[in-house]
Formats: structure tokens, sequence, C-alpha cells
């Protein structure tokens, strides 16, 4: 696509930097609108024995009857996203939603983005990038994205936390969990 855009400029007689700048921009779009994969339907898969948590912890499993929310993120740009599931979290917790927070940054780094922040729910760091981590299990095209999971371990809704849909997909799977019992 890079050689694409550089002919293309070329031929109009565009800036050299002109074709660098176009393939980064359509690139991003590509990756984002074409790559990330839609997970909603299948299983989610269990979260790694080997994350540290910085703060909190997992308990139980996906699918263990509760509706669980795990966010994939890096600590650049997320103020207004990290208040939303930090909201979320106080709101959704006290009826039994587990929500847990996994980044491949450094323990270090994400422990004082967690501070500065004033995050309590479970924060944890997956610094394994292999075919074992969480970033190959959730595949994600963007940061954060959030992956909403059935009581039954199925994952309903995946998304951006701030896309608006993330309120009313985790309401109805907490009512849709509760009518079923």
């Amino acid at each position: 696509m890079l050689l694409l855009l550089m002919r293309l400029c070329e031929h109009f007689e565009l800036p050299r930097w002109c074709g660098w700048a176009a393939s980064i921009v359509f690139g991003s779009l590509y990756h984002t609108a074409v790559m990330q994969v839609n997970m909603v339907g299948t299983k989610a898969a269990p979260l790694g024995e080997d994350l540290e948590f910085i703060q909190g912890e997992w308990t139980g499993k996906i699918g263990d009857g509760a509706v669980s929310v795990v966010l994939i993120f890096s600590t650049r740009g997320l103020a207004k996203a990290m208040e939303k599931m930090e909201n979320l979290y106080k709101q959704w917790s006290p009826v039994g939603v587990k929500i847990v927070a996994i980044s491949r940054e450094s323990k270090e780094k994400v422990a004082a983005f967690v501070k500065d922040k004033n995050l309590t729910f479970p924060v944890a760091v997956d610094p394994d990038v292999g075919g074992d981590s969480t970033y190959s299990k959730y595949p994600v095209a963007r940061l954060p994205t959030v992956f909403l999971c059935g009581g039954d371990g199925f994952i309903t809704w995946h998304g951006h936390p701030m896309d608006g849909q993330l309120d009313d997909k985790l309401a109805k799977a907490v009512v849709g969990e509760k009518k079923d019992r």
C-alpha cells in the first residue's frame, strides 16, 4: 500500500512526505476497520495465570455465572475511558459483575497510572506477547477495547468503552443473567 501511495504522490507531483503521511492514515484506518476480529458469539478465552496484578485480583473464571468485563488498555490518553470503567466498577461490582483491565506495559508504568487515576478495580499486566498471552487470546485493533462476556463465558459485545453501547450492553447482560437464575 505504501508503494502505491508513494507512486500516486509522485504522479501528482506532491512532496514525498505526502505518501508517507497518507500511508500512515490509510494504514491505521485499514487496521481499525478490517483487522479487528469479530469475537461476538465466541467462547471467551480464560485469563492467564501469569497475569501480574497491580491491584485487586481476578477470582473465579470467565463463564462461572457472572458477567465479566475484560478491558485491554494502554496508559496513553485514556483518562475518560478509565474514569468510565471506574464508574462501571462502582455501579456493577456490588451485583457480581467482574471487571479487570490488562495492559502489556511495564508493571511500574501501569502502577503509576493506576495510582494517578485513583482506580479501584482489578488491574493487571501481561508482559508476554507470545502465543499464550492475553493479546493473542483477545486480539484488538485499537486500545482500549472492552470484551463483555456473559455468565456462560461467551463474548456478547466488544468495542471501545466510550462508544456509547457499553452501558446498555452491560445492563442487558446483567438483567439477562438474573432472569436466567
